[in-house]
C-alpha cells in the first residue's frame, strides 16, 4: 500500500502545491492591457500630454481595465488591503496619465472605489470555479441565506506578510490520493532514521492539504502532531521551509 501510493505521488502529483510565489510588490507594475485598450490609453495619453485633456472612459473600457487589474492583483492576494487599492489605483494613473479624475484630489481614489467592488465580484467568479482561497468564505449571509453569518464576519485570509494561506491542490490531487501520501509521511516518521529528502518532497506535495485542514478544522496542537509528525521536526519549522512556503521571509 505505501509503494502503491509512493508510485501514485510520482505519476499524479509531478508538481508542488505551492499557488502564490511572489509577494505584493514595492512598486505595482500595471499590466499591458488587451490591443484595443493599449490602444486607446496610448492615443489618450498623447492628448492628455498634448493639452491636458482626461480620457472620457466608456463602461466598456473601465470594466476591461478593471477586471485586467483584478486578475492581477488576484494573482498576489484575494483580499488586499486599503493600501494596496490605493497603491494599484495611483500606479494606474501614472502609468496612463488620462486616466487621472478631474474632480478628484488625488485623480485616483474613484478608480480605488472601483477596484475594491470589482475584486469582490471577481472572488465571486473565483469561488464559483473552485478556488479554494475564496470558497473557504462562502456561505456567508446573503439573498438566499438570511441567517447564515454577516458577509464580513470570520473571513478566513492571509494575515499581513503570508502567502499560500490556502493553497489549490497541486494538479492531479486530490483529498484522497493526497491523504495516501500523508499516511507515507506518518509511515516514514516511524522510522528511527527518516529519510530526509523524502520527507521534505511529501511535506511538498501535501502542503496544501496541510493548510486546508488547519484553516477549516483549526485542530488542535495534539491532533497535527498525531497526523502531521514531521511538521515537528528541526527541518520544518522556524526559518525553514514550511515557515518559508507561509511567509515572505524568513523569521
Amino acid at each position: 500500500m505505501v509503494k502503491q501510493a509512493a508510485r501514485q505521488t510520482q505519476r499524479i502529483l509531478s508538481s508542488s502545491s505551492l499557488d502564490r510565489s511572489f509577494k505584493w510588490p514595492d512598486v505595482f507594475d500595471v499590466p499591458k492591457f488587451s490591443v484595443d485598450v493599449e490602444y486607446r490609453l496610448r492615443q489618450g495619453n498623447l492628448l492628455c500630454l498634448r493639452d491636458g485633456t482626461c480620457l472620457k472612459v466608456t463602461k466598456e473600457l473601465k470594466h476591461d481595465i478593471l477586471e485586467k487589474l483584478a486578475e492581477t492583483i488576484y494573482a498576489f492576494k484575494a483580499y488586499p488591503e486599503k493600501e494596496d487599492f490605493e497603491a494599484v489605483a495611483k500606479a494606474l494613473v501614472q502609468t496612463h496619465p488620462c486616466l487621472k479624475e478631474s474632480g478628484s484630489s488625488s485623480g485616483w481614489n474613484g478608480w480605488k472605489n472601483s477596484l475594491k467592488f470589482k475584486m469582490g465580484n471577481y472572488r465571486t467568479k473565483m469561488r464559483q470555479i473552485g478556488r479554494v482561497d475564496v470558497t473557504v468564505n462562502g456561505g456567508k449571509r446573503g439573498r438566499y441565506t438570511a441567517n447564515a453569518d454577516p458577509s464580513h464576519k470570520g473571513i478566513k485570509k492571509p494575515r499581513k506578510g503570508e502567502f499560500n494561506f490556502l493553497p489549490e491542490f497541486p494538479e492531479g490531487g486530490d483529498d484522497h490520493n493526497l491523504e495516501e501520501v500523508r499516511q507515507v509521511l506518518v509511515n516514514e516518521m516511524m522510522k528511527t532514521k527518516p529519510n530526509g529528502s523524502l520527507v521534505k518532497k511529501e511535506m511538498d506535495l501535501t502542503f496544501a492539504l496541510l493548510r486546508k485542514e488547519v484553516v477549516q478544522n483549526k485542530p488542535a496542537i495534539s491532533h497535527m502532531l498525531h497526523r502531521w509528525p514531521a511538521l515537528f521536526t528541526e527541518s520544518q519549522v522556524c526559518i525553514t521551509p514550511e515557515c518559508l512556503k507561509k511567509t515572505y521571509v524568513s523569521l
